[in-house]
């Protein structure tokens, strides 16, 4: 982690601060205008559908989606997963 100056500091050296989403963003509407929502997509619709039917229960008026990641089929051995990146 880098602190203010950009000098990296081990976790147990940062003072964690709670803070409360509410303060932040105090209106749904507000808080969903700058998320993300991972989804586990089952098999059967389309990545673009499950974004419609998001974009539908949110109310959002902009919704996209990164893809489809094959990752079971792509990967055949948890050897494998050390060459992908995740984040």
């Amino acid at each position: 982690m880098l602190n203010e100056l950009n000098e990296l500091v081990k976790l147990s050296d940062v003072t964690l601060t709670k803070i409360n989403v509410r303060d932040l963003y105090p209106s749904f509407s507000q808080l969903i205008e700058r998320s993300l929502i991972n989804i586990d997509k089952p098999r059967g619709p389309s990545s673009h559908e499950v974004t419609a039917w998001v974009a539908k229960m949110v109310g959002a008026k902009k919704v996209g989606h990164g893809g489809t990641l094959e990752f079971k089929k792509a990967v055949t051995s948890p050897r494998e997963w050390s060459s992908y990146d995740f984040f």
